[in-house]
């Protein structure tokens, strides 16, 4: 009888361990894919115009890039003119956001279509230069 019992106990652990190695490697792979798939969206873009990818129409935020000029949004009148590619700190009190504008260009946005929620932005806008890449 211990040759029976013997003989389903190492079945069964054989049978277990292809579903058990499998599950071990999903888990790895979603280890590797998860960290990879959260960097490509940046974490708190709160653009309102979106690609299907997800990623904003205007540009970037968070890209690691340091700003090229500070606009205090306390002291702008009006819209802002920022060359395509130019990355800027937007601040009001003490509030601020950094966006790189690298996406769609010559056209005009409302500051509010990708500032952060609940930053005041006013009603300023900003004009963004086109892609000097699609210039003819």
């Amino acid at each position: 009888m211990t040759s029976r019992t013997t003989s389903r106990t190492t079945s069964a652990a054989i049978a277990r361990r292809p579903v058990a190695s499998t599950l071990l490697r999903l888990a790895g792979l979603a280890a590797v894919a998860l960290p990879v798939f959260a960097h490509a969206m940046p974490a708190h873009v709160d653009c309102r115009d979106t690609f299907g990818n997800g990623q904003c129409i205007y540009g970037s935020a968070d890209t690691g890039l340091a700003p090229m000029r500070v606009v205090d949004l306390a002291t702008a009148r009006d819209d802002i003119n920022v060359r395509y590619g130019e990355t800027v700190r937007f601040v009001r009190g003490d509030q601020s956001f950094i966006f790189t504008f690298n996406g769609l260009g010559g056209r005009n946005v409302s500051l509010s279509r990708i500032a952060p929620a609940g930053f005041d932005t006013g009603r300023i806008g900003v004009e963004v230069d086109a892609d000097p890449s699609t210039q003819s």
